[in-house]
């Protein structure tokens, strides 16, 4: 076993348990980097059960466990720590679908999926992969308040707009945009007066757990199951990714967003962010591995 130090960005050691310092530069024009493909902190499913890994350079750990790993042709070797066994050096083949998803395929057979998730929490706002959540597990505080939607999100709205109108003839606006917090505890609070508490948890928000309050959503034309049969409704269900944008709580996934389905509820991701969870056909809860359940 080794330790690898990077001396440079095209030069590192390999400190070996038994043989002492060896340094390693390239010898051709391309640039020996740290691999940046793998960093980062996942969570797995699979064989193995749910795993935490977290891979800086070529190095890194799983549920505590150092290793460290190489490229190999299509996959990668995987060499644990802490043990000169041969069974402790491992042939992995790697498949990627994302820069957020990669399956890993054991000598044995088994897999392993992993999805990237760093969560941070800046001024009690929760980001996954850099991502503001807001959902029932992840609150914002009361003083968060962009005042409107955010100008990346207004103009990414426009591009669509536009883009309805000049390619199918559809009409599209935004009947609710930013909310503040105040705003959504009067309107929650009416909602569980009229329905009761349970079903209203079914398509409203909590204060604080509402993506209109990021300034990053909007409900379109008419936020009513009237929307879902509409041309309107199709088409955004079909282009919004194109403009950075998703269906936020799709059909049949009221169980893991927490809310029964909007048509008209869209959230802005940008555009590379957007496409790719459009693409894995995944609720954003699903791509970023986490839930979306109060907690109190």
């Amino acid at each position: 076993m080794a330790d690898i130090v990077w001396n440079s960005d095209d030069s590192f050691s390999l400190h070996w348990d038994d043989y002492g310092l060896e340094a390693f530069s390239p010898a051709g024009d391309t640039a020996l980097l740290p691999s940046s493909e793998l960093t980062g902190e996942y969570v797995t499913s699979g064989d193995f059960g749910e795993r935490s890994w977290k891979f800086s350079g070529y190095t890194g750990s799983c549920n505590g466990r150092e290793f460290f790993w190489l490229p190999e042709g299509d996959g990668i070797k995987l060499c644990w720590c802490g043990s000169t066994e041969y069974g402790d050096i491992e042939h992995i083949t790697l498949s990627r679908t994302d820069k957020h998803h990669f399956t890993l395929t054991y000598e044995d057979g088994r897999r392993e999926s992993f999805t990237r998730r760093e969560i941070t929490t800046v001024n009690g706002i929760t980001y996954v992969n850099g991502i503001m959540i807001a959902n029932k597990t992840y609150a914002l505080p009361s003083t968060y308040n962009p005042g409107a939607l955010t100008a990346e999100t207004q103009t990414a709205f426009n591009e669509m707009k536009s883009a309805a109108w000049s390619e199918k003839g559809l009409s599209l606006s935004i009947c609710s945009g930013y909310r503040s917090y105040s705003y959504q505890s009067t309107l929650y609070n009416s909602y569980v007066n009229r329905d009761g508490k349970a079903k209203a948890d079914t398509y409203s928000a909590r204060p604080g757990h509402s993506e209109h309050q990021t300034g990053l959503a909007a409900d379109i034309n008419y936020a009513g199951s009237w929307f879902d049969s509409t041309p309107e409704a199709a088409w955004l269900a079909a282009n919004c990714w194109r403009f950075g944008f998703i269906i936020r709580y799709p059909q049949g996934k009221q169980d893991i967003t927490g809310y029964k389905y909007e048509s008209w509820h869209v959230r802005y991701l940008g555009k590379e962010l957007a496409k790719m969870v459009y693409d894995s056909g995944l609720t954003l809860e699903e791509y970023l591995c986490i839930d979306s359940v109060y907690k109190y």
